[in-house]
């Protein structure tokens, strides 16, 4: 083996860190507004507070541009009292068009519209369940309608 060679790792004890590499006390500080190491990229102060947009995101806009706040939390949006009321009405009315009457179906149709005015999507499901609702109940009245003739009468 080479003598020339050192096998042991060398001494950093006494080394000093160079001084442009940045510390942790000079990465939080906050920089005076004219001190020249102050960062602007395009007019915007790079060295200022970060801004708090938390209530941001808890703001919902309906249809007609006006701002409410969601109290579901983030992501959810608030229905209007109406809205709600259509949406219930909407309901109401496709059970009644599944077991008395597809004429119920109309006012089903009209209470999902009224909603979807009011909230975008918001009857979309109201008015697919009165329609479809209304067809099953046509389609059964005519099944029991022929099936009672054909007992009564006997073609």
């Amino acid at each position: 083996m080479d003598e020339n060679m050192n096998t042991s790792p060398p001494d950093v004890s006494n080394m000093k860190e160079p001084d442009d590499v940045p510390r942790d006390s000079d990465v939080n500080r906050q920089v005076p507004e004219n001190d020249p190491q102050r960062m602007q990229v395009g007019g915007v102060d790079m060295n200022a507070a970060p801004r708090d947009d938390a209530g941001v995101n808890r703001m919902s806009m309906d249809d007609a541009g006006k701002i409410r706040a969601g109290g579901g939390g983030a992501g959810t949006a608030a229905l209007a009292s109406g809205t709600r009321t259509f949406i219930v009405l909407g309901w109401i009315s496709a059970v009644l068009t599944a077991f008395i009457s597809p004429f119920f179906a109309i006012a089903g149709i009209v209470f999902g519209v009224l909603a979807n005015r009011q909230a975008r999507s918001s009857g979309n499901a109201v008015i697919a369940t009165n329609i479809v609702l209304a067809a099953i109940n046509v389609i059964f009245g005519l099944f029991f309608i022929t099936t009672v003739r054909r007992m009564i009468f006997g073609f």
